[in-house]
């Protein structure tokens, strides 16, 4: 005959190792789904292309790139490529950053990097107007996963920037910027 007591300490036992199991399994799952968001989220800022009329601004665009990774850099989400990486790539791949990158170089680029994502985009001003248009690719697939544009006046152009970054940060990311000075421009 079967021992009640038993059976029932078993069943408890076994009950209890399921538990433990479960929240093993549990575990590991998230630890990779966070390993795997972060993947998603390595950025390379590529170089932005100035066309305009004279080089009044041509310095300015130039650093662009090193703007958008002080803003997007806040993100916890977000992994950014060095831009001594970036430079090192474009020598690489015998790319000036004056010259208009065609996506499959573009592609090879982020892979070299180990970038998720590249943002590239150019700056075009004419008098006082300005427009910044940037495109987001994504490396594993070389389609284009986002677009943005931002303009204005020429004497915005910080806020212009700030507004660019917040676009992407929630493009790549879905977060939008909260307690960062750029809140008030989106």
């Amino acid at each position: 005959m079967i021992d009640e007591k038993r059976v029932r300490r078993i069943t408890k036992n076994v009950i209890v190792q399921i538990h433990i199991i479960s929240l093993v399994l549990i575990m590991l799952l998230f630890n990779c789904f966070r390993v795997f968001a972060q993947q998603m989220s390595i950025i390379a800022i590529l170089p932005f292309k100035y066309v305009g009329v004279g080089d009044d601004y041509k310095k300015l665009v130039e650093g662009i790139p090193d703007m958008l990774m002080t803003d997007l850099g806040k993100s916890e989400k977000i992994t950014l490529v060095e831009r001594v990486q970036i430079d090192k790539a474009l020598k690489n791949f015998s790319v000036e950053s004056s010259d208009i990158i065609d996506p499959k170089t573009v592609v090879e680029i982020g892979h070299w990097l180990g970038a998720r994502a590249i943002v590239l985009g150019s700056v075009s001003q004419i008098g006082s107007k300005v427009r910044i248009d940037c495109r987001i690719i994504d490396i594993r697939t070389g389609r284009l996963l986002k677009s943005a544009k931002v303009e204005g006046n020429v004497k915005q152009l910080f806020e212009l920037i700030d507004r660019l970054s917040a676009r992407i940060l929630t493009a790549v990311t879905g977060e939008y910027y909260k307690n960062l000075r750029i809140r008030r421009y989106c």
